[in-house]
């Protein structure tokens, strides 16, 4: 009897000993899978925050999409008013699209449009009385709508001809146009041109 109840006790030992030895290690894993589920919980918190950041800065995108749709047709039509008073050089119309801080100036052979620039008096020349190229056309090439600071950029192809109506023998002409929203009125606060 004691020899068996000494294999009784070592089986039980080993026993006790195996049980503890699993229990340990599923307490381990147990752990392990705690600590990986909190880190699953915090990032599908980093996650879900930066799904809400994602949807608002995707609906703040469409917003100005739909402005930027909703003010094409007013400023192209804005755009060749633009454009025809240049042709025309009809100062009350450029007067009227122009911002204040452009000065129209006008002599006996062109219209200039004079702003500052980084403290530096830029012109603009909008109308020749005696160009030699005979404007035929325009094509819009592009535009964006800036929301933060509320601007409609446009750029513009101008094509001219020479006086037998052929294609101008010149580098092609560019207008681009910023225009922003003064006192209940578009109006043209940037103005560059380029060949």
């Amino acid at each position: 009897m004691r020899k068996s109840g000494y294999i009784l006790i070592f089986v039980l030992l080993v026993f006790v000993g195996s049980i503890t030895y699993i229990l340990h290690a599923n307490y381990r894993k147990i752990a392990a899978n705690a600590l990986t589920i909190n880190e699953l919980r915090y990032r599908i918190t980093e996650l879900e925050n930066e799904n809400s950041d994602l949807r608002k800065e995707l609906e703040a995108q469409a917003e100005a999409h739909e402005r930027e749709h909703e003010l094409f047709q007013s400023m192209a039509f804005l755009s060749k008013e633009f454009v025809d008073a240049c042709v025309s050089g009809n100062k009350e119309v450029l007067t009227k699209l122009l911002s204040d801080e452009f000065t129209l100036k006008d002599n006996e052979r062109e219209i200039m449009a004079v702003y500052k620039y980084e403290n530096e008096n830029i012109s603009e020349r909008l109308y020749s009385r005696d160009s030699e190229y005979i404007y035929k056309d325009m094509l819009i090439q592009g535009y964006n709508y800036d929301v933060e600071n509320d601007i409609f950029y446009i750029f513009l192809r101008e094509f001219y001809v020479d006086k037998h109506g052929k294609p101008a023998d010149i580098l092609p002409s560019y207008k681009h146009l910023g225009f922003k929203r003064l006192n209940d009125e578009w109006k043209i606060v940037i103005l560059e041109h380029d060949v």
